[in-house]
C-alpha cells in the first residue's frame, strides 16, 4: 500500500508542522527514527505515559512537548495512521483531556491490531468484496465518499451492513457455481429498523482476471486521500473491524469476477425469521434463503438513497 508519509525526504532532526488544528510535528529524530511530536500547553509529568506500549513506540515527555518515537521501520505505516487518529481524536479538545484521549486511542489500536496472518479466510474475503463493490455501485455514485463510508456498518456487527437516513442494506455473498442461495446469520439482518430494507445479493466468480479486496481496498483508497485524511483513517479501522489488515501481505487472496447482482427489497411476505418468530430462549438463528422465490421482490432501485 503506496503511502506518501510526513516524514518522507526529511532529514536527520529536522522537523514539519502537520496540518492540524492540533499543535503537531512529523519529526526525524538524530538517531534516524521517526517521531511525532506534540506541542501542549502545559507540562507533563514524565510518568505520564510510562504503562503506554505499542508496536515499539517509545512515548517521550519533555516539558511542554510529547513525543511519539518508532523504533523500528516495520510498523511505519500502522504508525501513521495511529498518529492521525490521535489528531483526529485530540482535535477540539481541552488539554486536560489529552491523557485519557491519548491512552483511550492506543487501547483501541491494540485491540484492533492482530499479529501478522498469511492467510485470511474465503468467508470473510468474499463478504468483504461484496461491500467493498457496493461501496463503489453505481447506484451511489451521487453520495459523497464520506457519506457512502460513514454508512458503512459491516464491520461492526451492526444489524444491517449499510445504514442510510431513511433506508437499510445488507449485503450478501454467493459463488456462481454453488446453489443460488444465501446465509441469513442473524435474525436481525432482515429485521427492518429504517422506512426500507433491501437484500443485495452478489454472485462471485473466481478469475485470476478479476480483482482481489487487496485492489479494491487499493482502488478505495486512492480516491478517499482526495477528500480527507480523517476519512482514510476510519476506512483503516473498519478494515481492521472486519478482519482485514491491509498492512499484512497475505498468501491466498483469491481474485473474484461480479458475475450478478441482484436487489430485493424486503417487504411484507418476504421469507425471513424476525424476532417476533424467535421463542423465548433461542440465542442465535442462522438459516439460507433461495433467490429463485424472491423474484416478486427484485427490485433495480433503492428507496431512500440518493440515485443516478
Amino acid at each position: 500500500m503506496k503511502i506518501n508519509f510526513w516524514w518522507d525526504n526529511l532529514e536527520k532532526d529536522r522537523k514539519i508542522r502537520i496540518p492540524s488544528k492540533v499543535d503537531a510535528f512529523a519529526y526525524i529524530t538524530r538517531d534516524g527514527y521517526i517521531s511525532f511530536q506534540l506541542k501542549l500547553e502545559k507540562n507533563i509529568e514524565k510518568k505520564t505515559y510510562d504503562n503506554l506500549r505499542f508496536q515499539n513506540i517509545e512515548i517521550i515527555s519533555c516539558g511542554k512537548e510529547l513525543y511519539f518515537v518508532l523504533k523500528t521501520s516495520e510498523f511505519k505505516d500502522v504508525f501513521y495512521y495511529l498518529c492521525l487518529d490521535l489528531l483526529k481524536n485530540l482535535e477540539g479538545q481541552p488539554f486536560n483531556k489529552y491523557t485519557n484521549i491519548i491512552y483511550k486511542v492506543f487501547d483501541y489500536w491494540k485491540k484492533l491490531f492482530k499479529k501478522k496472518q498469511n492467510n485470511i479466510s474465503e468467508i470473510i474475503q468474499m463478504g468483504l468484496f461484496a461491500e467493498l463493490n457496493f461501496l463503489c455501485n453505481d447506484k451511489l455514485k451521487n453520495l459523497s465518499l464520506s457519506e457512502n463510508i460513514s454508512s458503512w456498518r459491516g464491520f461492526s456487527g451492526d444489524i444491517q451492513d449499510f445504514l442510510y437516513e431513511n433506508t437499510s442494506v445488507e449485503v450478501k455473498s454467493k459463488l456462481s457455481s454453488k446453489a443460488n442461495e444465501v446465509t441469513i446469520s442473524s435474525v436481525n439482518q432482515l429485521e427492518h429498523i429504517k422506512e426500507n430494507l433491501f437484500l443485495v445479493c452478489y454472485s462471485l466468480d473466481k478469475n485470476e482476471n478479476g480483482k482481489t479486496i487487496e485492489t479494491l481496498v487499493e482502488e478505495i483508497l486512492s480516491l478517499i486521500r482526495k477528500e480527507s485524511l480523517g476519512l482514510e483513517t476510519a476506512f483503516i479501522k473498519g478494515l481492521l473491524e472486519y478482519g482485514y489488515n491491509c498492512f499484512d501481505d497475505y498468501d491466498n487472496l483469491v481474485s473474484y469476477l461480479v458475475d450478478g447482482i441482484e436487489t430485493f427489497e424486503v417487504l411484507e411476505g418476504f421469507p425471513r425469521i424476525t424476532n417476533k418468530d424467535i421463542p423465548t430462549g433461542v440465542v442465535k438463528v442462522e438459516y439460507k434463503i433461495n433467490l429463485n422465490v424472491l423474484i416478486p421482490y427484485e427490485e433495480c432501485k433503492l428507496k431512500g438513497v440518493k440515485e443516478i
